[in-house]
């Protein structure tokens, strides 16, 4: 069967996923107090009101309390924080002294990015006893914007090092002591649980090189940003941003140069770096990235909110994440992953706004463009994404990125004629197809084929395998199509049994190859391959119905109409559902069977 996939999600920095291996992703979670149903009951109260924040329906009745909140809970548990701290400041001006309001609005604010409000509610709860590892980063976060440093370091103080915070608190310690004493011993003394542990270690040369620039101990730093960069930042775009701006900073521009283009050989469509290579060559010298303690915290919890990102922990990530931005409101990287947690959670036109606050001359422009046009696709505002994308096409008429988008929607309207002169642009624009160039053959084949121009779709199949001959999606599809059309089974088999050694857990895939045995007459083969199948996919019709072809001909003819029956209940294309019907009724006649 055809490949059925799509991503949408976006990461930043590639390498910093495994520095959260050494801790569980439930462990994790338990640093927010959080529940698969809301916030932890646990979380706090106190008697200060809160305002409710502007947008909060008036009514001329006092609304009920107990209502309020259940609209709170509802709008929290739909992803929307945004009136789920509406609703619930509404209840708390009611119930102030209730404590499971409390912590809810606290986690409500805070993931909507009101911080203020939530330093208000992390107040409460630490008056009211209630220790909570993310009221006290909260508070330590807003003294140090106040310049209370040793605020801060006392806040910090009250959190065990313990899940997430093993990692987190020896970064935003060593931050806050530095802005508190000017010591950089005693900074670089809070960062030492991280040094030499596996997978933690370059967090700690890379904060520690960080934290000897700010203090203006440059040759000093650099034996730390060394060891950063001789460990894995050609796959950290943070860290090769970090180390590209010391090299070039230290009068050393053909170091940052070399770090720069080794980047973007392992991702040559990237647009990063593209600025700083210019600024090498025209001997421009870059401010510092990281310029103070403050800009050092939120450095710190941009890295974890990262991390957590790619660990699919959203709701901890997101959390982090704005109260880096609201420590650093010029953190592009914070907005691009913040923008990305919240189209993960449907929050599109949050996205958008955040995608549209990054400058045009900021390196990350033209990812955040892209993804704003994504966002209107996935809230339905399906042309108007595509007219953005055609303005991103024009204005970067050498990049092919913004037509393949452009192609993908026009496929996933089975608009298969215009997706295809989509992708025949971006394939255009490209002088040298090259191995990584595969996936845009692939794609326009399959939209070609769709299309029913077979013979273009052939040539796109036949020279993406001449870019990478072992592609297991392109095999599969290839060899599926020829299956269909009655041709080629045995090199059709061939290349179908090479995709599924690599791919031994795709339902399509697999289904492909009991498939292609069908129709060589291997009937006892292809029902063990097509029942596996149906197993990894158990809701896609056409599965289920080979697999009912199958059993008829193994003499199972009440399973058979089961599948077949099964196969109409997960609503198939109109044109399937007429042939479908006449099986369950007539039975696999023989000569269709045989054809």
């Amino acid at each position: 069967m055809p490949l059925k996939a799509s991503s949408r999600n976006f990461t930043v920095n590639r390498s910093l996923g495994v520095l959260v291996v050494c801790f569980a992703l439930s462990t994790a979670l338990g640093a927010c107090q959080t529940t698969s149903r809301g916030v932890n009951p646990q979380l706090a109260a106190n008697n200060v009101s809160v305002t409710a924040p502007v947008g909060v329906p008036q009514a001329k009745k006092k609304p009920s309390a107990f209502g309020q909140y259940l609209a709170g809970r509802h709008a929290m548990n739909s992803r929307d924080p945004k009136a789920a701290a509406a609703f619930l400041s509404v209840t708390l001006d009611q119930e102030p002294d209730n404590i499971v309001l409390i912590g809810q609005a606290f986690i409500a604010n805070l993931s909507v990015g009101q911080i203020d409000t939530a330093e208000v509610l992390a107040q409460r709860l630490i008056d009211k006893g209630q220790e909570n590892a993310t009221a006290r980063l909260v508070l330590a976060a807003q003294a140090l914007k106040a310049d209370k440093p040793k605020d801060a370091q006392k806040h910090l103080s009250k959190i065990q090092d313990v899940s997430l915070f093993a990692l987190l608190g020896p970064m935003l310690r060593s931050w806050t002591t530095l802005e508190a004493t000017q010591d950089t011993a005693k900074a670089l003394k809070e960062l030492e649980p991280l040094k030499g542990k596996r997978g933690l270690d370059t967090l700690y040369q890379m904060h520690a090189g960080l934290i000897l620039d700010v203090a203006g101990k440059e040759k000093e730093a650099e034996k730390y940003y060394n060891n950063s960069h001789s460990a894995d930042y050609a796959t950290s775009l943070r860290f090769a941003q970090m180390i590209g701006n010391y090299y070039e900073r230290s009068g050393r521009p053909e170091r940052a140069a070399a770090v720069y283009r080794q980047y973007k050989e392992e991702d040559p469509d990237s647009v990063h770096f593209e600025q700083d290579l210019e600024r090498v060559t025209s001997g421009r010298i870059p401010p510092r990235i990281v310029n103070d303690s403050r800009q050092g915290f939120a450095e710190a919890l941009f890295d974890i909110a990262s991390v957590l990102q790619q660990e699919r922990a959203a709701d901890l990530a997101l959390i982090y994440a704005q109260i880096s931005l609201s420590m650093r409101r010029d953190l592009t990287l914070t907005k691009m992953v913040l923008g990305n947690l919240m189209e993960l959670q449907d929050r599109h036109q949050e996205a958008i706004a955040m995608y549209q606050s990054v400058a045009p001359d900021d390196s990350f422009y033209w990812s955040a463009q892209l993804r704003i046009a994504d966002n209107l696709e996935y809230s339905g505002q399906t042309e108007e994404a595509i007219d953005k994308l055609e303005g991103l096409a024009g204005l970067k008429p050498k990049r092919w990125d913004a037509l393949t988008r452009i192609g993908n929607l026009h496929h996933g309207y089975e608009r298969f004629e215009e997706a295809a002169k989509a992708f025949d642009r971006a394939i255009g624009r490209i002088q040298t197809l090259e191995e990584r160039h595969w996936g845009l053959l692939y794609a326009r084949g399959r939209s070609l084929e769709r299309a029913k121009e077979w013979d273009r779709a052939e040539k796109d199949f036949l020279q993406a395998l001449e870019l990478e001959p072992e592609q297991p999606y392109v095999l599969n599809y290839l060899g599926y199509s020829w299956i269909e059309q009655g041709m080629h089974f045995d090199k059709a088999r061939k290349m179908i049994e090479r995709a599924v050694e690599q791919r031994p857990n795709d339902g399509y895939i697999v289904d492909s190859l009991g498939w292609v045995l069908y129709k060589l007459k291997d009937y006892e083969n292809a029902v063990i391959h097509l029942e596996r199948a149906v197993e990894l996919r158990p809701q896609d019709p056409i599965i289920n119905d080979h697999l009912g072809d199958a059993y008829w001909m193994v003499g199972r003819r009440n399973e058979a109409r089961f599948q077949w029956n099964r196969s109409l209940s997960l609503e198939p294309e109109e044109d399937l559902i007429e042939t479908i019907e006449s099986k369950i009724t007539n039975g696999l006649a023989e000569s269709v069977a045989a054809e």
